[in-house]
This record gives structure tokens, sequence and C-alpha cells, in this order.
């Protein structure tokens, strides 16, 4: 099979949206036994950059319909979750579904984003105009006029500058997973006893005026800034919980009236594990919008379940991470007109060992840095595409795959070759793996016995994972555990092996960095116990460059650091159907799964 098979790229690649550069801030005859033959190294499309738009004060956004395809008002809209999450955006649970990373867009507005029709280019929301100083370097938003919460309280820069606080700040241990990248790329905003600094990291600078200043310019920022998970909050709400005395962080309560946003739709009601509703937004600021009378979410766990309510009628989107096999996507496409594009899911999904104690730490002892890097040269990670990806997955490589100004394919699979796909390449790396093992006393009569935590949805690759893994003398007993059960293990490091699925919150290698593989306690999800001073010196450079041709070595420097310490151990990236009934109008599918999905557009063609 061609590898542009294997790793779904074609598919994949061509809804990228990259890097944003500072420029643009600007306004691949013998008896012998014949060698197996190594795969073509495929050919990867440039992606689309992101294209900020001229920043000038306007009204409103107004929809653009198509000449005789006009939009019908009424309706609801059915997408299902797996599980309910929570209702703070900025929550540890806030995750890739329509509850939560679903609600910016919706519930939650935001000061800029990306545009829901083109997805590439960058425009205003709550903020209507903004403007660049500094070289890149300072971020001058004015606060769109009119603009009223879900109860009525008007939208203000004090509430903008609020959002900044939560984020750099996370007052009374508001965790923030998501928005890591604006912590690396804004200044602090509060000294060590809470007071604002003098040209701290944001600050109001008129009555409809707020100011964010970064620590140097960076071309990664506007990407970081308009993803999915920077939503606008409402600081009448969020601040009493945020700033109270001796308090802790704690989720919104939506029956206190504290889910009280900026978006098209407000909260109706919930029953938590069962469903979420949101209805129309009167107070909306473009009073156009949005079409649709409401959203329903339903919170359907099995996968069985949700295919068969799909077929029903009972739920008419299947959002990202809550998709159904391939063949049954194929199947509705062709009976029932649905549709399902593939979704772009950048991230890294793989397998996180514990460096912290035997076998795989301490992590400086040489004994068990052989383990793990016997580990990530046996994985094969296409077996692990195809057996449980449907073959339209991508490999998760330290930076996404995709991103050739890094590395091509063919240098990556040189610089880290455990993840070549070539048979002969993986046969060579199992023998030196077996034999590096056998050298510290392994084999067949002395085993290594370990725990392998894994959710639900990845029980599939664990069991491949699992079985790879017995070649180099390997026991990973498979532990399905739900998500909170799981990360309460991980918070404790009560776990051998554990496997990861994070996606990246934005289009760009600092997701990976600042958000992914961060600690967790410095709000990250990185739970191996595994740092390098080495490798946090070049970020510190790499956050602070601009240019690709800057951040490139560095980030390929940072790559193979990572690769050598293999307490990251990197699977599949899965290729998401998000699938959406046929009578969906005014819907683009987002270019990668942390973007804005908003339905604000939507409406629905019932002739």
């Amino acid at each position: 099979m061609d590898m542009r098979m294997r790793f779904g790229m074609r598919q994949l690649l061509g809804v990228l949206m990259s890097v944003v550069l500072l420029t643009v801030l600007a306004c691949g005859s013998s008896e012998e036994e014949t060698p197996t033959p190594k795969p073509p190294t495929p050919t990867i499309k440039a992606p689309p950059p992101l294209v900020i738009a001229t920043p000038t004060a306007s009204t409103a956004v107004v929809p653009v319909v198509p000449a005789g395809d006009q939009p019908v008002y009424g309706g609801v809209v059915k997408p299902v979750v797996n599980s309910h999450g929570s209702f703070d955006p900025y929550h540890v649970d806030s995750q890739f579904r329509h509850t939560t990373l679903g609600s910016v867009g919706n519930v939650w507005g935001q000061l800029l984003r990306v545009n829901l029709k083109d997805r590439v280019t960058i425009e205003g929301d709550l903020a209507e105009s903004w403007k660049v100083t500094d070289d890149g370097a300072t971020w001058i938003l004015k606060i769109r006029e009119g603009v009223k919460s879900h109860t009525g309280s008007a939208f203000t820069a004090e509430d903008a500058y609020w959002q900044m606080v939560r984020i750099v700040e996370r007052p009374n241990g508001l965790h923030g997973n998501y928005q890591g990248c604006m912590r690396a790329f804004i200044k602090p905003i509060w000294d060590d006893n809470d007071k604002p600094l003098a040209n701290g990291g944001a600050e109001v600078t008129g009555p409809m005026e707020m100011t964010i200043r970064l620590n140097a310019p960076s071309g990664a920022f506007p990407a970081c800034f308009t993803s999915g998970f920077q939503a606008a909050v409402n600081s009448n709400v969020v601040k009493p919980i945020d700033t109270a005395v001796g308090g802790e962080y704690r989720d919104l309560d939506p029956f206190a009236g504290e889910v009280d946003g900026y978006g098209p739709f407000k909260f109706k009601g919930a029953v938590i594990d069962t469903f979420v509703s949101w209805e129309r937004n009167e107070n909306y600021y473009n009073e156009k919008l949005p079409y649709l009378d409401g959203v329903t979410i339903p919170v359907i766990p099995d996968a069985s379940t949700r295919t068969a309510a799909f077929r029903a009628g009972q739920i008419d989107m299947m959002q990202v991470f809550e998709t159904m096999p391939k063949r049954d996507a194929d199947a509705l496409v062709k009976e029932e007109g649905a549709v399902f594009p593939i979704v772009l899911a950048m991230g890294w999904r793989g397998i996180e060992l514990n460096a912290t104690k035997p076998p795989f730490g301490p992590l400086n002892d040489p004994d068990a840095k052989t383990i793990r890097q016997a580990v990530q040269a046996t994985i094969n990670r296409e077996q692990v595409n195809e057996l449980s990806k449907d073959g339209i997955g991508h490999i998760a490589l330290p930076y996404f795959i995709g991103w050739e100004w890094i590395r091509t394919p063919a240098e990556w699979f040189a610089a880290a070759p455990g993840f070549d796909p070539d048979p002969a390449v993986k046969a060579k790396l199992i023998a030196e793996s077996k034999a590096a093992m056998e050298g510290l006393g392994y084999g067949p009569s002395n085993r290594i016995s370990v725990n392998y935590l894994c959710g639900n949805s990845a029980r599939n690759e664990c069991e491949v994972a699992s079985q790879q893994l017995k070649e180099i003398y390997i026991d990973a007993d498979v532990i399905i555990l739900d998500g909170a059960s799981q990360r309460e293990r991980l918070q404790k490091g009560d776990f051998d092996m554990e496997n990861e699925s994070k996606g990246a919150s934005f289009p760009d290698a600092d997701a990976f960095n600042t958000v992914i593989y961060k600690p967790y306690k410095e709000g990250g999800f990185n739970y191996t116990g595994w740092t390098n001073p080495e490798w946090d010196a070049l970020l510190e450079k790499e956050v602070l460059a601009v240019s690709e041709a800057e951040r490139a070595p560095l980030l390929r420097q940072m790559a193979d650091i990572f690769y050598e310490d293999s307490a990251f151990i990197g699977l599949v990236r899965p290729g998401l159907l998000e699938g959406h009934g046929g009578n969906w109008r005014g819907w683009v599918p987002p270019a990668h799964h942390a973007s804005n999905f908003s339905f604000e557009n939507v409406w629905l063609d019932n002739s």
C-alpha cells in the first residue's frame, strides 16, 4: 500500500491551517531474497496560511449567502457527545466536545476569531478592530460597542482584561490546560502580591480598549490567540469565583446563571450526563443571527448507540472524537446523503512512560533509558494505523508531519527511525532492541511486567501496542479506565505506561511545546516526569523566534532530544470524520479540530 494511503496525508493536508508569519502582521537474476523496497516518500502539499484581515472598525459580521440559496430561520441541530465535561471552557476537563470546546463561538464569543466561511482569515468578533505595534509585540484591541451577555450585561474592556488574567495568572488554581500558548507568549500581568505590573501583559488602556503585551514578537501568536479555546468570559460571573479569599477554583454552575456568555446561543437546560441544550440568544450583537432556534446535545457514551441514533435521526452531527467507523460513515453518505469530511487532528497521541520509577525510570538511569528507547524503536505505527484508525490517521511525530518547514517525511524518518514505515528498517530496529534488552538480562524467561492505562476509546490501539512489545520481553497489562479514574492515577504517578491523546490547541509547533509537553503541574499534559534542561533552554529561544527560518533549526534540535529521551512514544493521530446531516447549510467544516465550532451561520434546508 502506498504511504499516501497509509497515512491519509492527501486527505488531511488540504485543509491544514499553518503558522502566521510576522510579515502577515503588517496589514517528500539472483537467487538471493529480493529486499523489500522502501515505500515512496509522500508528496506533501503546502498548507494555506492564516490571513489577518485588515483591522478596521465595523458594526457586525454579515453572513455571505450564495445567490439562490436563502437561509431559513428555525430548527434545532443535535450534535452528540460521549460525555458531558465542564461548563467553563477554562476548566481542566475542557476538551474536544461540543459542551466544552464547542461552546466557544456558540455560548461564548472570542475577541478575535478565524472566519467561519473561509477558515483562514482572522477577523474581529467581540473586538471590532485592532492594531499591532512594536513590530508585533503589542496588540491593542478596540472592544465592540453594544455587545451584551445573555442576561443583558455589557461586554467591556474589563471583561477582555479578565480573560487574559485567567489565562496568564490562573487565579485560585484555575488550570487552563489548552491556553498554555498564551502564557508562553504574554508577559506576566500581576506581581507576586497579585497586583498589576506596570506595562504588564494585559491592561485596560481606554474606555473600550484593552492592550496585550508579548514577551517578544511571535509568528505563532495569532494562531494561538484565535484558537477555538480562547473564550471571552463575563467577569461579572467568573471574577467572584477567581478572587474568593481562600477559595479554590470550581466549574461554572449553569443553574445559578453562571453560564452567561456573549455568543449566538444561550444556556437553556441540562440533565448532567444526559443532555445539554442551548437556545437562540436574542441579545446577540448581530441581530440577523443565528438562524437556528437552538442546539440540543445528547450524551451517548456508546459508539454503536451513537451510530444507531444518527441513522434514526435522533442526532444529526458526529463531532470530532465522537465519530463512527469509516465503513459506517461511508454507508450513511451513500444511503442517506450525510456529509462526512475528514477533519485534521494535529496533536500528539501515544504512550507516556512513567520515567520517575523502574522499569522506565529514573529519567537519567542508563538502563531505564535503554528500555524506553527499545519501546520507541519497536512500536509499529503503521500497524496501529491500519488496525485501529481505519488507515486514515497520521503518525504522531514530535511535531506534525505536514510541516515541511521543520522536516520533510523523509528527514523525519532519518532522524527518528522508529517512525519509518519501511518493513526492513523496522525489522532491523526490533532485532537491535531485543539485543539491547538481552544485554540488560531480559529474555523469554525474564520478562518485564507493567500496567498500561487506557481509555475505552483507545482500547484497540493499546492492545495492538501491547502485543508488539512482547517481542522485546515487555508484558503490558492493558487496564481500561474511565477518564476521571485514569486522570486521578496519572496525577498521583500511579502508572507504568498510559495512553494519552492531546490535540494541538492551535495549528503551530508551539501548541505541542507550550501545552502538550508541559508538565501537568505547569498546566500541560506531561505526566511522564520527563524534563530536560537543554530542551527547556531551546524552548526559551524558540518562543522568541519569529520566522520559520529562525524557528526550524531550534525545533529540530528539540525534536531530536525528545526522541532520544523517549519518555513519549508517539503512535498515530486519527483522521476525524466530522459528520452532519445532508440538510445542513451554511456550515464549513473546520480546517482542524481545535477550531471555532460556531453554528451561527447554520440553517436547515428541509425542502
